[in-house]
């Protein structure tokens, strides 16, 4: 290998990590599917939530926060994707799927079919929320926690718009796509109808099928 060769290679890897560890944004999704990505120039932390604060709470798996109260505001409440070491995010706030409304934070997402989002988050609205809204904070919520942990499973969504609904994929929308592959079904159709729309099985699914990219 020349002098030359390794220099260039070195200075692609260095380019290339670089990319990866910036921190970006878009504000909506026409952003996303236009690729206007901007840099966030603050440090930026990603906290992953608790169990027991998503069930009381409601809302995604994990929350940005820099240390500044103004930008910590605007990734609350303005930003709507966000690249963090590698990996994209999804901000749910006022996002809603039929039987659900996902509630704040933000929650793993990857480029689905090009120009599409898919994100992972819970099938329905924490019970422990609805029960503390209708009886009365905590006394309502802990009615609900225990089939919180096991009744609420992870699922996957595709947000294509600007409208703040989404579609959870379903096991027939998956069975179609499978179907449609060289690669068969395999596996996909012995699974149960809530293990065929569980967040795992979705995910690597559409990976085999190359449907998904990191962003």
């Amino acid at each position: 290998m020349t002098k030359r060769l390794f220099l260039m290679l070195a200075l692609m890897l260095t380019t290339l990590t670089t990319a990866m560890a910036q921190t970006r944004y878009c504000l909506s999704y026409e952003d996303f599917k236009n690729d206007k990505w901007v840099i966030l120039e603050d440090s930026v932390w990603m906290e992953e939530r608790t169990n027991s604060q998503k069930i009381w709470t409601g809302g995604g798996n994990f929350k940005f926060t820099t240390g500044n109260e103004e930008t910590d505001e605007f990734l609350k409440k303005k930003v709507r994707l966000i690249i963090y070491e590698g990996k994209m995010y999804v901000n749910l706030r006022k996002l809603r799927a039929k039987g659900i409304t996902f509630g704040s934070h933000y929650a793993q997402a990857y480029r689905y079919a090009e120009d599409k989002v898919c994100f992972v988050a819970p099938r329905k609205t924490s019970n422990a929320v609805i029960m503390g809204g209708m009886l009365g904070g905590a006394i309502g919520g802990a009615i609900a926690v225990s089939a919180d942990l096991n009744e609420n499973p992870e699922v996957c969504y595709i947000m294509d718009s600007d409208e703040k609904k989404v579609k959870q994929i379903k096991a027939k929308e998956m069975s179609a796509l499978l179907a449609e592959s060289p690669l068969g079904p395999g596996l996909y159709e012995t699974y149960d109808k809530a293990a065929k729309e569980s967040a795992n099985v979705v995910i690597r699914q559409l990976k085999k099928l190359d449907l998904l990219k990191p962003f």
